[in-house]
């Protein structure tokens, strides 16, 4: 292959250079079809049958993340602070998507008129100055108002902001989001605004998605260019750099492009990796091309050197990149297709673009290497004098990092995904210490049978689900239609304890019907079907993915042990599959690890020919990622979302120097002409693929500034492996260490060639 390659950049330079320009724009026009998803939607697990249930719920009952703003007022609320909630909510409900708008200036209040029910609403504003106490004490301890749309001591308001799509992350609800807050920013003051949801969530997520892409890609350019310009002081290696990066991301774009694929907080990482990951193996190429010297045609002679390492570590890297697919999380795979896309464009473009392109403009250069810089590959050759000193070290280094693999927590709160002061951190903490959370399960209660959820078993049995689910610590409260029944009891049975259950499906439904009457059936729509036969339990609920999953394991005994025969419980809700899919990181962390760790050892194997060598080249590439999990196991750093990816993402990435060492090992050069060849190129694609990643640091997702912090300490540490354990390794395996040890195993040693000379002269 490499005579063929060579041939094609010798003899071929402008067909290709014209065929990557039109693969490139076809590229581009793939690549305009990618948007952008603030969803949390792809974050949750593929294959997960609840997906297909909470669709369904949702066309049922509609969306189960409703937009909450919260107001905080400087003194409990008084007639002219209703009035004014009453123009916030007028405003915010002439805009479009926007069902309905709950709040104490619009929500209905149930009251029992003789035998009729009057669902009409709380606040009478004709009469407001005069009817502001009852208004006090009728919110006070009421089940559908107080802690959701007042809080106990009255500086806190409440509203709810319904959207007409059963979609809590589409495009209209980003923009009816942004709109809803800022309304209520310009005409709150003096009072504070804060907002909740996870409609607010995808909003800001998706405002920094784009706020990321727009920032971080360019610091990622400059970067890496900074490292290349200062390595050659030539304007064209730039140029070809850009070239190549250029390729690369039209590549991996043009992939989510034809998958249909959008951006999201875990795929807007895609450009800055491959950014990264694009510039090591152009600086790798540079620092080949500076040892062959001022040659006649170096591209042509780079293409020798490159073809094995590139093609070893573009298959390793793309197998560690793809065994996201294996952690479970749709947008985890996705990204792993795409970034194993972009490391096959980068292979090509290594291969035939770059050197086309020196070849074409014929580019030499004399490195600007640092002084401090040329001794260090050479550190691991010299303590390869004493092997088993060097393992020995190792395995002290593993025996300290394994009990931290212990200390591991999964962490998935995604509160602290965002910094401090961001919107999402500051209505959730708002919410929580004010009103009910944000964040919401849904309990579906639902039978085939038409009217059956208003029967008096399923609603006893619901009467103590809610119960048991109230009890639960992290849940603020519950709302259904459990609460309604309650509010008709009390207003048609005065001075009696009201009760949840009318005790009969008839008497239900002749509830219904007298409050239909009077009030709004869309009051109560998000909780009983039309035709009775679900109905819905919203909770209000705070904390991290074991909350969520250990209430929901409660619900599931309860129901398994107690439910009517004909009755399915689910647990749904967007809050609820996303928090499964984090519970799924761990396991699908480490089954990726496992798949990828033996794929990348088959493909080292077979391309290096050689069983020995494919394990010994394994070992370097494995041990970064222990130490490193150890190492945030003592450091109490948590397994969350970016942490799951770093795995695999780093895995990928070590494997390159290694290849790029063993690629060139043979019995016949010794290790010290090795790393004289390989060391520098490989300090330097560890430096660009650590000034790319450290551009990260810069996100205002604390999850992404995670990735990039925990992928550059891997990286390092991979960086160490290769140049202190490898050489021990490749020594004890039996390669020469210095030139005199090569040059020993060539000739007979001279003391022992005289001794026999000796012999047969005397014989």
């Amino acid at each position: 292959m490499s005579n063929f390659l060579q041939r094609l950049v010798r003899e071929r330079t402008r067909p290709i250079l014209l065929a990557f320009l039109v693969v490139s724009l076809l590229f581009a026009a793939l690549a305009t079809r990618v948007g952008i998803d603030g969803s949390v939607d792809r974050l949750m697990l593929r294959s997960d049958p609840a997906r297909a249930l909470d669709a369904r719920a949702k066309v049922d009952f509609g969306n189960d993340e409703i937009i909450m703003v919260g107001f905080a007022l400087p003194a409990p609320y008084d007639a002219d602070d209703l009035r004014k909630l009453r123009g916030i909510s007028e405003r915010i409900g002439e805009l479009d998507h926007v069902r309905r708008v709950k709040d104490l200036s619009t929500t209905e209040d149930i009251v029992g008129v003789g035998d009729v029910l009057d669902a009409g609403p709380l606040v009478d504003f004709d009469r407001l100055d005069g009817d502001l106490e009852r208004i006090r004490a009728r919110a006070q301890d009421h089940p559908l108002y107080d802690g959701l749309l007042v809080s106990d001591d009255g500086r806190a308001l409440g509203m709810m902001v319904y959207a007409d799509s059963v979609e809590s992350n589409d495009e209209s609800t980003n923009a009816l989001t942004a709109e809803v807050m800022a309304i209520a920013r310009e005409m709150a003051p003096p009072w504070e605004a804060h907002f909740a949801g996870y409609p607010v969530t995808a909003y800001e997520v998706n405002r920094i998605v784009k706020r990321d892409l727009a920032l971080l890609t360019p610091l990622s350019l400059l970067a890496i260019f900074s490292i290349v310009f200062l390595y050659t002081r030539r304007v064209a290696a730039v140029g070809i750099g850009l070239a190549l990066i250029v390729w690369v991301e039209l590549a991996a774009l043009a992939w989510l492009g034809a998958t249909g694929t959008p951006i999201n907080v875990v795929i807007s990482t895609l450009p800055t990796i491959l950014i990264a990951t694009a510039g090591t193996y152009l600086v790798y190429a540079l620092g080949l091309l500076a040892k062959l010297g001022p040659i006649d045609r170096p591209g042509v002679a780079l293409v020798r050197l490159l073809h094995k390492p590139v093609l070893l570590s573009s298959m390793s890297t793309a197998i560690g990149f793809g065994s996201l697919r294996a952690i479970g999380m749709q947008s985890a795979g996705e990204l792993g297709m795409a970034l194993s896309a972009g490391i096959v464009a980068a292979a090509i473009g290594s291969l035939l673009l770059v050197p086309a392109l020196i070849h074409r403009f014929g580019i030499t250069f004399t490195p600007r290497e640092p002084a401090w810089l040329r001794p260090l590959p050479q550190v691991g050759v010299h303590a390869a004098r004493r092997p088993w000193a060097v393992l020995a070290g190792t395995a002290l280094v593993l025996a300290a990092a394994l009990p931290g693999l212990l200390r591991l927590e999964l962490h998935t709160d995604t509160l602290q995904y965002f910094a401090p002061d961001n919107p999402v951190r500051t209505g959730a903490d708002f919410f929580q210490e004010e009103l009910s959370s944000g964040f919401l399960l849904n309990v579906v209660l639902r039978a085939e049978e038409e009217g059956r959820a208003i029967d008096a078993d399923t609603l006893a049995f619901a009467k103590d689900l809610r119960r048991r689910i109230e009890s639960v610590p992290q849940v603020d409260r519950t709302i259904s239609m459990l609460d309604y029944f309650q509010l008709m009891d009390e207003a048609m049975r005065p001075g009696a304890q009201p009760d949840a259950n009318p005790g009969s499906r008839a008497a239900a439904s002749q509830y219904l019907l007298l409050y239909e009457s009077s009030g709004d059936p869309d009051d109560y729509e998000r909780y009983l079907t039309f035709d009775r036969s679900a109905l819905s339990l919203i909770v209000s609920i705070h904390g991290g993915s074991s909350v969520y999953l250990e209430t929901a394991d409660a619900i599931a005994a309860m129901a398994a042990a107690e439910a009517p025969a004909d009755l399915r419980v689910d647990t749904l809700g967007t809050t609820f599959l996303y928090s499964k899919a984090m519970e799924d990181l761990t396991r699908g962390m480490l089954q990726g690890l496992a798949v990828a760790a033996g794929l990348i050892f088959l493909v080292l194997v077979a391309g290096l020919g050689s069983l020995k060598l494919g394990l010994l080249a394994t070992i370097p590439n494995l041990l970064p990622i222990v130490v490193c999990g150890g190492l945030f196991g003592w450091l109490g750093v948590p397994i969350s979302m970016s942490t799951s990816l770093m795995g695999c993402i780093a895995l990928g990435l070590a494997v390159d120097d290694t290849s790029h060492v063993v690629g060139h090992v043979s019995p016949h050069d010794s290790l010290q002409g090795l790393y004289g060849l390989v060391g520098s190129p490989i300090l330097l694609t560890t430096l660009s693929l650590c000034a790319g990643y450290a551009v990260l640091l810069a996100s205002e997702f604390a999850t992404v500034e995670v990735l990039g912090g925990s992928v550059i300490a891997t990286l390092v540490l991979a960086l160490v492996a290769d140049l202190v354990v490898l050489p021990s390794l490749l020594t004890l395996a039996g390669y020469p260490r210095s030139e005199s040890e090569r040059l020993a195993r060539i000739e007979p040693p001279p003391k022992r060639a005289r001794s026999t000379e000796a012999v047969a002269v005397h014989g």
